[in-house]
């Protein structure tokens, strides 16, 4: 959880180098978001398109925010990973269907792929971990099971002699 919690906030900065970069540059569009690209690319004129990286980060910007307000809320292990998959896939499997420069598969890229997998993966995840009731609780060490017992008992104390 706390990695998946570190690594959406990492993927702000990430991205937000992608959309400086223009690293992902999209169909030529009208959209509203759309970027103005100054030279051709991808077989593409120049003008406006959809900047994939951008959408992104305005992707890891609203996940983290919704991360960010439930911080303090306990959660079942493995809800920020699954969040994060369920989340995430969809957007990346459609996104991919503005990309100019991957190759495609059977019609779709290797991205989608990923996504189509991943997407249940972290359905199962969401369901599963929930069924398993091993709560997190902001501010403590450690697990701590729906019937509070912690995960990992206090060492005993030393025998004495």
């Amino acid at each position: 959880n706390a990695l998946v919690f570190g690594f959406t906030a990492a993927w702000i900065f990430g991205r937000l180098g992608c959309t400086v970069a223009h690293d992902h540059p999209g169909l030529p569009t009208d959209f509203f978001l759309a970027v103005n690209f100054p030279e051709a690319r991808d077989g593409f004129p120049a003008g406006p398109r959809h900047d994939l990286g951008f959408y992104e980060f305005l992707w890891a910007v609203g996940l983290m925010t919704f991360f960010f307000l439930r911080r303090n809320k306990p959660e079942f292990a493995g809800y920020h990973t699954g969040v994060f998959l369920v989340a995430y896939t969809p957007i990346r499997f459609l996104n991919d269907f503005l990309r100019t420069a991957d190759v495609r598969y059977l019609g779709l890229t290797p991205g989608q792929y990923v996504a189509l997998v991943l997407f249940p993966v972290g359905i199962w995840l969401l369901i599963s971990r929930a069924k398993a009731r091993e709560i997190l609780i902001p501010g403590t060490d450690v697990h701590i099971f729906a019937d509070g017992t912690p995960a990992i008992l206090p060492k005993p104390p030393p025998s004495p002699g």
